[in-house]
């Protein structure tokens, strides 16, 4: 029988005592167990003794897809560049373009237009619009100007090209919103808008990219995911959550190349960049209960949620609230 989410906690605490902790003692027992020590050694450096963690979950569950899809990611993995787990625009592409995200940006490009539609003309500042994947589907005949910031200039390449075919007036800056900030303090926009972006900004900045967002527009609008926050990357609670729903995630893609590419070119480097205990964090998401305190202390009022969907990561919202 396997152990329950609790008896996970005093391998947590062995582990914080001393690291190699976590290669001694008997086998470890179930798929949740196996794959949490799996993780914990590779959090070390341990890469053989994870993938021997990682053949006792499968063996444990032969049904995981976590256990099978991290095993399979981990045997390109050495010592030497088991920092270099990022994803890549293809699986990305893959990701974004099916399971789960089909009705998510769906239901998210509805909400945006009817967001649009309420203004006789607008003009519109998107803060991290990739290749235009939620923002083309959206745009409404009353949009008269966009402003576009993208980091990657491949993606605002895309999104350009496409705007360009459609006509629409835009102006694009590829950078962060903080380098744009630096040059943009003048301008207001009716619309700013930022989707599934926010949350790769650090907590510590993002206040005062809020700040700035309330003073330069009428309306600000955003879609993130209501995530649970936990004190420590690995702790139980933490790495359950992520197992249960990585599974859920894997499940929505088609056995085979589709499955693979997203599971290799993006989730499984998420998943470990997210647990390792080296990497920098790229992802600072939060409850909605804490993006409505961070609008509130900027000062936005009027904040309103409107659920987008239950999606398998975290049930997603629109946020909409007025600047100052």
């Amino acid at each position: 029988m396997e152990r329950n989410l609790s008896d996970l906690s005093p391998i947590w605490e062995s582990y914080l005592d001393d690291p190699l902790n976590v290669l001694e003692g008997p086998p470890a027992e179930g798929r949740l167990e196996s794959c949490y020590r799996a993780i914990l050694s590779y959090r070390e450096g341990f890469l053989e003794k994870a993938h021997n963690f990682l053949r006792q979950a499968q063996v444990a569950d032969p049904s995981s897809l976590v256990a099978a899809e991290l095993n399979k990611f981990l045997a390109w993995q050495k010592p030497s560049n088991r920092d270099a787990i990022y994803a890549t625009p293809n699986g990305f592409n893959r990701f974004i373009r099916g399971g789960g995200n089909i009705e998510l940006y769906e239901n998210l490009s509805k909400l945006l237009r009817e967001v649009y539609s309420q203004s006789e003309e607008l003009k519109l500042l998107d803060i991290g619009a990739g290749d235009g994947h939620a923002l083309l589907p959206s745009l409404t005949a009353n949009v008269e100007m966009v402003d576009i910031v993208e980091p990657s200039a491949k993606m605002l390449a895309d999104l350009c090209a496409a705007l360009d075919e459609r006509r629409i007036q835009y102006r694009s800056f590829n950078g962060t919103l903080q380098e744009f900030i630096e040059n943009k303090q003048g301008q207001r926009w009716d619309i700013i808008q930022a989707t599934y972006s926010l949350h790769s900004i650090s907590t510590e900045e993002r206040m005062a990219m809020l700040d700035w967002i309330c003073r330069h527009g009428e309306t600000f609008i955003f879609a993130e995911f209501d995530v649970p926050e936990f004190q420590f990357s690995c702790e139980p609670d933490s790495f359950h959550y992520f197992m249960e729903r990585f599974e859920k995630g894997l499940s929505e893609y088609e056995e085979g190349e589709e499955r693979e590419i997203v599971a290799q070119e993006f989730l499984m480097p998420v998943l470990l960049g997210n647990l390792h205990k080296d990497h920098n964090r790229v992802t600072f998401e939060q409850t909605m209960e804490s993006w409505k305190s961070d609008l509130k202390a900027i000062g936005f009022q009027n904040v309103e949620l409107s659920l987008i969907s239950h999606y398998w990561w975290a049930d997603s919202y629109l946020v909409k609230a007025k600047c100052s």
